[in-house]
């Protein structure tokens, strides 16, 4: 579970930062 929500948080991060970016 952990890693598995550590992976979301990560995904969740990068489309976050993607979008404030474009």
């Amino acid at each position: 579970m952990g890693a598995t929500m550590s992976r979301v948080t990560v995904i969740i991060s990068a489309l976050v930062i993607c979008i404030i970016a474009c």
